[in-house]
């Protein structure tokens, strides 16, 4: 059955990406489908800058380690090439972004630090745009976030703990 979830997707040339480095000195091809970018071994190893054995063995202790599961990470695209006069369909594994983070992570090569720290900007800044979101959302609603009430107890418990020490002196 985990293989049949895997084979189901299917390259379609309309939903290719391409990705040019700063220096366009390194071009890596992936696929967005349902959207979610998948890259295959060779462009992860393209991203990072490290052999394709080097990512292949983080991937492996990924999935030992449980951290992502193979099922949700890993999808099977079909790619057709023309050797001669046949047509040969080949199923190669692709990663989701899931997959790149977790290996971004993992790796200590000069493009994956550049990677760690785009991924962290762009983490920072989603999770900026939604407590936004969320604080904008709740003042409309007539009610406050959780952190301003929590700043108004603290200002009556200061004022309480200076009065108190006042009565003291």
């Amino acid at each position: 059955m985990e293989e049949e979830t895997k084979q189901k997707l299917v390259v379609d040339t309309k939903y290719m990406i391409f990705y040019t480095d700063k220096e366009n000195n390194r071009n890596i091809e992936g696929i967005l489908q349902d959207g979610d970018v998948w890259l295959n071994v060779e462009s992860l190893a393209e991203l990072f800058q490290i052999d394709r054995t080097g990512i292949a063995r983080h991937i492996q202790h990924i999935y030992q380690k449980g951290e992502l599961a193979e099922n949700s990470t890993c999808a099977f695209f079909a790619q057709v090439q023309n050797e001669g006069a046949r047509s040969v369909t080949r199923s190669i594994a692709y990663y989701n972004l899931d997959m790149m983070l977790a290996i971004g992570f993992r790796v200590n090569s000069k493009p994956a630090i550049q990677f760690r720290t785009w991924a962290n900007q762009k983490m920072k800044e989603s999770v900026s745009k939604s407590l936004d979101l969320k604080d904008n959302a709740l003042m409309e609603k007539g009610r406050f976030p959780v952190w301003t009430r929590w700043w108004e107890c603290m200002k009556k418990k200061i004022k309480e703990w200076i009065k108190n020490r006042r009565k003291e002196i």
